[in-house]
């Protein structure tokens, strides 16, 4: 069974802005009751926004700050736009991204050289288009 289509983008459709400057900390209490020191949480920095207006070439959107903006339709449609998602289910795929794939290459270095690891790097190497 496949993950339903996500709608096509329209004036009320809910964009995805990544916002550097808007950080969330953890709220964890250690067993010795201070407070942990952990960085932000990555996906917090991602605010909905909602499509207000259309230009032919942009997407019209007003940020929860009231800061206006546009987004090109063409780059969002190409996916080169960065800081940019048109659904949760993209942001969810981006935040396990964030999550592992540097958990995973570090995973993958450490490996013990041999025959185990060089199938591990062949198989790698074939699902993302790499040539060895």
């Amino acid at each position: 069974m496949s993950a339903p289509a996500t709608p096509p983008l329209a004036v009320g459709s809910t964009l995805w802005i990544f916002d550097e400057n808007r950080r969330v900390y953890p709220k964890e209490k250690l067993p010795n009751g201070q407070m942990c020191s952990f960085g932000p949480i990555w996906r917090e920095h991602w605010q909905a926004t909602v499509i207000t207006g259309e230009t032919r070439v942009s997407w019209l959107v007003r940020g929860p700050n009231s800061r206006a903006g546009k987004i090109s339709k063409r780059d969002l449609a190409a996916g080169t736009m960065r800081g940019v998602l048109s659904s949760e289910r993209d942001l969810d795929a981006a935040c396990v991204v964030q999550q592992h794939a540097y958990k995973i290459g570090q995973r993958v270095q450490r490996m013990a050289g041999g025959v185990a690891a060089e199938h591990v790097l062949r198989q790698i190497a074939a699902l993302v288009g790499y040539e060895l």
